[in-house]
């Protein structure tokens, strides 16, 4: 499942944090604040923060996790990464940043040169469309897809994989991870025999989490994963499901169709600003209510959320004949899933472009 060269990127990876961790080097540990996002911090963060505490030291001084609600390493979190980092570049040491579930894209780079600029080590741990610019960038880039992968093969399971090699790593986060990012099931059960279902409640829970801790750092999303598990998932998943359930029949009332297969909602108008489900969610929640080959969009005033089934998208594609059109957009994400950001005065020409191009596939 993991090329040669991934294996050994991964050991790479867990040469660099294996001595990080023995330096007593600031370690700031990145992810994206969804269900795979947090599998690939978690289960890295179980296997070096004893480490880290066995040292004696104070915790908080040695290692951070933080989230990131932005699909991409935006610049305002490198900003804060630098200040974090500070003391320790002026001490002479040289911190470790591990980014999971984003850093490859086009949408990165400028951070990540930003970062670059000081002495900080940089481990990208993810499986989202990358740009060869992007890739180049960190010291380590671990992207099943750089070797001509999918991206099935999710961060919360390339992560598993280097924690595994520092410590007694939970392959639980591995497949909760890849049920979170819609994996095939026969990668699932590589890293657990639990019935689909169950993995899905664990997923469902910690996205439905994710969503409302946003930028929080906060341990309660472990809660999912240890002892408490069964009482948790008890407790929260009827409650999301009816979330779900509910939102399900306002998105079957709104949701347009259009000719060839397209499937457009107006998010703007069906969701609470910050309310659960996220905008993402909820145009896979309406794409999933339709059936056969098609694209779901989710509109709001400045970006797009889509989904895809059957259809041969490729979201490089989309993003030049947007520029080609001289529309300003960012964002990323899979061939299948994603979001393209645009600025709200050109709403309906990216629109025309996208529906355009969908239609061509046909």
């Amino acid at each position: 499942m993991l090329s040669e060269n991934l294996k050994k990127k991964i050991k790479q990876a867990t040469n660099l944090i294996s001595q990080a961790v023995e330096n007593r080097d600031l370690i700031i540990l990145r992810h994206h604040a969804d269900c795979d996002g947090y599998c690939a911090a978690l289960v890295i963060e179980d296997v070096i923060l004893p480490k880290i505490q066995n040292q004696n030291i104070k915790v908080w001084q040695k290692y951070k996790r933080l989230p990131m609600k932005s699909p991409y390493y935006n610049y305002m979190d490198a900003l804060k990464d630098i200040e974090l980092c500070r003391n320790s570049i002026a001490a002479g040491k040289s911190p470790l940043l591990i980014m999971v579930d984003n850093g490859s894209g086009t949408a990165d780079v400028i951070a990540l040169k930003r970062l670059k600029q000081y002495d900080i080590r940089v481990i990208v741990i993810d499986h989202h469309i990358f740009s060869e610019e992007a890739v180049s960038i960190p010291d380590i880039s671990i992207n099943s897809r750089e070797d001509g992968g999918s991206g099935n093969i999710t961060a919360g399971i390339l992560a598993y994989e280097v924690a595994s090699l520092i410590g007694d790593a939970d392959a639980l986060y591995a497949a909760v991870a890849a049920v979170g990012d819609k994996s095939p099931e026969e990668i699932v059960q590589k890293y657990s025999s639990r019935q689909m279902d169950e993995l899905k409640d664990i997923a469902l829970c910690v996205d439905f989490e994710a969503s409302h801790l946003g930028f929080m750092e906060s341990d309660t999303i472990k809660d999912l994963f240890n002892e408490k598990q069964s009482e948790n998932i008890q407790l929260i998943a009827p409650y999301v499901k009816g979330m779900i359930e509910e939102f399900s029949v306002i998105a079957k009332k709104h949701v347009k169709k259009e000719c060839d297969g397209i499937y457009i909602i107006d998010l703007d108008e069906v969701l609470i600003p910050g309310g659960f489900p996220t905008a993402g969610k909820a145009t896979g929640i309406t794409h999933r209510a339709q059936s056969g080959p098609r694209a779901t969009l989710g509109i709001v005033s400045f970006f797009v959320c889509f989904r895809i089934e059957g259809l041969d998208f490729k979201l490089k594609e989309i993003f030049s004949r947007l520029k080609k059109e001289g529309l300003s957009v960012s964002g990323g994400g899979h061939d299948v899933a994603g979001t393209i950001k645009f600025i709200p005065a050109d709403k309906e020409k990216v629109l025309k472009v996208i529906k355009t191009y969908v239609s061509s596939l046909f």
